[in-house]
């Protein structure tokens, strides 16, 4: 969901002409995303318990990943009206 929608803020500020604005800020966000991703599934796989601690880990963790999800339009709206 973060990554299409970091596509699509990618899109509108190149049509914008916010060009190096627009990829600055899709690799910002790119980056945290995949960062977050491989932290996750490096902890699945080294440390899968199955067990309830593990289970509201993940739960929290899907709650981060919205959050990271909310904030992708503003911190492209930032970067392009800076310039």
């Amino acid at each position: 969901m973060a990554v299409s929608i970091s596509a699509v803020e990618l899109h509108h500020a190149l049509t914008d002409g916010h060009v190096v604005d627009g990829v600055l800020s899709y690799a910002a966000v790119f980056f945290s995303i995949w960062w977050a991703w491989m932290d996750f599934t490096w902890f699945a796989t080294a440390f899968d318990t199955d067990d309830w601690f593990y289970r509201l880990l993940t739960i929290v963790q899907m709650g981060g990943v919205l959050v990271l999800a909310a904030g992708v339009h503003s911190a492209f709206a930032e970067a392009t009206s800076a310039s």
